[in-house]
Order: C-alpha cells, then sequence, then structure tokens
C-alpha cells in the first residue's frame, strides 16, 4: 500500500479508529490483541476505549485494508512501501537496453542474451511448467477414483460387520 492511499483511507476513519491505528505495531514480528491495544492506548493518550467500540474500530480497520488480523484477535499494521520511481538515468538505460539489440541478463542466470531471446526463455519455462501441472492434474484425478474406490470397498466392509454385529445380538 502506499503512503497516499493509507492516508486517504486512514482519513476516512473515526477519531478513535486513528488513535487505535496509531498504536498498532507495524512490524511483522509482532501483533497487538484487543486487550493490548486498550492497554497500549492508556499508556500513551490517557484513554480508555470500551472494547466492544475498539473491536468495532478494529473490524472498519481491517475492512479498509489498513490492518491485518494475523491471527484471530491479534491485529497489525498492513505495510506501507514507497512506490518506486525511476530516475532519468534509470528510463534511459532501459530505453537503450529494450530498443536495442543490446545484450541484457537472463534471469536467474549469469548468461547474456538479447530481450527476444530472454522472452523465448521464459516463455519455454511457462511451456514446461504447464506440461507439469497436466500430469498432476492426471495424478490427481487417479487418486480421487482410488480413494473413492476405497471407500466404497470400506463401506461394503461396515455393512457386513454390522450384520455380524447383529446376528451376534440376537444369539447372545
Amino acid at each position: 500500500m502506499t503512503p497516499g492511499r493509507n492516508a486517504a483511507l486512514l482519513a476516512g476513519q473515526t477519531a478513535l479508529a486513528q488513535k487505535i491505528y496509531a498504536v498498532l505495531p507495524a512490524e511483522r514480528t509482532t501483533a497487538f490483541t484487543a486487550l493490548r491495544i486498550a492497554q497500549a492506548m492508556k499508556d500513551t493518550t490517557g484513554a480508555s476505549p470500551d472494547i466492544h467500540t475498539m473491536r468495532g474500530c478494529l473490524r472498519r480497520l481491517r475492512e479498509a485494508g489498513l490492518i491485518k488480523e494475523v491471527v484471530p484477535g491479534s491485529f497489525r499494521r498492513i505495510e506501507v512501501k514507497e512506490k518506486l520511481t525511476m530516475t532519468n538515468q534509470g528510463q534511459q538505460m532501459m530505453s537503450n537496453t529494450f530498443h536495442g539489440k543490446e545484450p541484457v541478463d537472463v534471469l536467474g542466470g549469469t548468461k547474456q542474451a538479447a530481450p527476444m531471446d530472454v522472452l523465448a526463455i521464459i516463455a519455454e519455462k511457462v511451456r514446461t511448467v504447464m506440461a507439469g501441472l497436466g500430469t498432476l492434474a492426471e495424478e490427481i484425478d487417479q487418486a480421487a477414483i482410488m480413494i473413492e474406490e476405497r471407500a466404497a470397498a470400506d463401506a461394503k466392509e461396515l455393512a457386513k460387520v454390522k450384520q455380524i454385529a447383529t446376528l451376534l445380538k440376537e444369539l447372545g
């Protein structure tokens, strides 16, 4: 999410929701529960909002895409990233590289190839992956058929066991 989008979404929230957002952690390794958020708000602003109101604000922030519920009941902010912009020199290098026949690095390797060759290599990788996916789909179908056959056989055996159990009850 870009900083501008984040600011616009946050501006549409209530004052309490904005305060709650301010105390939430942004680190990927940390998440706050509602009680921890209430404690952090009390420590920073001195306010102690109603827990139900706070949960409603958390729900609205989550629906707006400003926060993420990492695990049920634990929240953290969505990462805000700066949009990368190219300098004039970078744009010039890109136009020289892609419009000319100048070699460029092949993805994942140290070989040099023309841009059209790079596209051909990527297309071949996609074809290989697609062929593998077709084979995988066939294996999944075969496994499903085998599981269905086993389930039918197990159902027949279960019926026999139940029949034997009823016969034993009648005899005993």
